[in-house]
């Protein structure tokens, strides 16, 4: 059971195809209840996050993964929770920055933790 008062992401699932990409940072129980999207979900995935920052930095890495405005119901991109955050995976050539800030939000890429590269050939 989710908790109140917690900052958090999460995907709202339609059948087998994500539809939106979200968050929360102060109660994700209280955004997925009233979410006006919520009725047209068969499922919902989502992942507690320690704050704001963390929360943002998650919601922007699975919106960019599932697909941005091209895949997703989303209007538009993550806002950003202030403090001169921008979004790091909207530059392609921030490969090793995505990588760290998805470790830092605690994300996995399907083949296991996201591992910074070099720029060396293995």
């Amino acid at each position: 059971m989710l908790a109140p008062n917690l900052a958090g992401v999460y995907v709202l699932i339609e059948g087998d195809r994500p539809i939106y990409v979200g968050r929360s940072d102060t109660c994700l129980l209280r955004r997925l209840v009233a979410h006006e999207h919520r009725v047209r979900s068969s499922h919902v995935v989502w992942a507690l996050r320690p704050g704001p920052v963390h929360a943002y930095l998650a919601e922007c890495h699975w919106y960019h993964r599932l697909g941005g405005r091209e895949m997703l119901i989303n209007e538009r991109h993550p806002a950003s929770p202030g403090g001169g955050w921008t979004c790091p995976f909207c530059d392609a050539q921030l490969a090793d920055a995505r990588a760290a800030v998805a470790n830092l939000a605690g994300i996995a890429n399907d083949d296991g933790p996201v591992e910074p590269t070099d720029g060396r050939a293995a």
